[in-house]
C-alpha cells in the first residue's frame, strides 16, 4: 500500500538530511521511496535550484503538483486552483441546463 508523505524544511541541506532519515527508517521496515514518483519543490524566491537525492538518484524538481486534490505551486498562488473549481462548477451547472424545475404548490 503506497503512502504519501510531505517533507518540509527551511534549507536544501536540512531537507536532504530529513529525506535520508526517512529513507533509512523506511528501509529498516521493508519499505522504500519510489524516486520516479517523488517530487521536490522549492517555495519562494528562486535564489538557487535545489537538488534532492534519494538513494543517490536525483529527484525531479517541479513548479507545481497536485496533492490531496489541491494544486500546490512554488509561488504560493491559488489562481490555478480557483480556475479549476470555477470550471468544475460551470460544467456541473451546464449539465443541469436540461432539467426544468416546477414551483411547489
Amino acid at each position: 500500500m503506497p503512502y504519501d508523505i510531505v517533507l518540509i524544511d527551511e534549507t536544501a541541506e536540512q531537507l536532504q538530511k530529513l529525506t535520508n532519515l526517512v529513507a533509512s527508517c523506511a528501509k529498516k521496515i521493508g519499505l522504500g521511496i519510489n524516486v520516479e514518483k517523488t517530487k521536490c519543490m522549492k517555495i519562494g524566491p528562486p535564489e538557487a535550484m535545489w537538488q534532492l537525492k534519494v538513494n543517490r538518484q536525483l529527484v525531479e524538481c517541479v513548479n507545481e503538483f497536485c496533492y490531496l486534490v489541491s494544486i500546490i505551486t512554488d509561488t504560493g498562488s491559488c489562481d490555478k486552483e480557483v480556475k479549476i473549481c470555477i470550471g468544475k462548477a460551470n460544467s456541473a451547472f451546464k449539465r443541469l441546463d436540461g432539467i426544468r424545475c416546477q414551483k411547489c404548490p
